[in-house]
């Protein structure tokens, strides 16, 4: 079984825009929340699904993984939204 099945948020630290962001792709794929560093990459994959952090600030990795986890719902709604999207547009 996939450790990701079990999880209750992923988190994608990337400082770099050319990384493929795989834990973005994979957050999509299992439909868990997502606390993002805050890079165009993954916001051009998240959008609003995620909660972002800066890269450099360890109390605003804190503070975004909180804020997923004060607002669970809201977080697990928005990824399965996107993620039901790129799905229907993939099919067409």
């Amino acid at each position: 079984m996939c450790v990701l099945t079990k999880s209750t948020l992923i988190i994608s630290a990337s400082s770099s825009q050319l990384d493929t962001q795989a834990s973005a792709y994979e957050a999509l794929a299992f439909k868990k929340p997502v606390v993002a560093s805050n890079i165009l990459a993954l916001k051009l994959i998240l959008r609003d699904s995620a909660s972002y952090f800066d890269i450099d600030n360890p109390r605003s990795l804190r503070d975004a993984i909180i804020d997923v986890l004060n607002d669970y719902e809201y977080y697990s709604s928005k990824i399965a939204i996107l993620a039901l999207r790129l799905e229907n547009r993939i099919k067409k």
